[in-house]
């Protein structure tokens, strides 16, 4: 491999590296920014504002409970539906009652 070569896959390693940090921080303070102004007012109060740490905390939280994780390749998939998935996913969670798209029948008698 040349000398320019590894410079130039150095460089975009480096400019990757700057953007992630910089949208991280962008991201953190358009968290914090957006709770600190609606959350404490929607709430009269009974919320408090949050730091820096805590809405970057809050941002990866969120992400981790409500992005769709794919299992392989993150390309789109077409028999992927999200809505259909989501949709699954909150009746599971919030549902006591069975979705009967998901869930086996148990046989009546409790399967004695």
């Amino acid at each position: 491999m040349s000398a320019t070569r590894a410079v130039k896959i150095v460089g975009w390693v480096l400019l990757g590296i700057t953007i992630a940090v910089a949208l991280a921080f962008v991201l953190g303070i358009g968290v914090m920014a957006l709770w600190n102004w609606l959350l404490p007012a929607i709430t009269k109060g009974a919320v408090a504002e949050i730091t820096y740490w805590q809405a970057v905390g809050l941002f990866v939280l969120c992400h981790l409970l409500f992005k769709s994780h794919h299992e392989g390749s993150h390309h789109h998939d077409s028999k992927h539906k999200h809505p259909k998935f989501l949709e699954k996913k909150i009746h599971g969670l919030l549902c006591r009652e069975p979705d009967p798209e998901t869930e086996p029948e148990v046989p009546e008698g409790g399967g004695e």
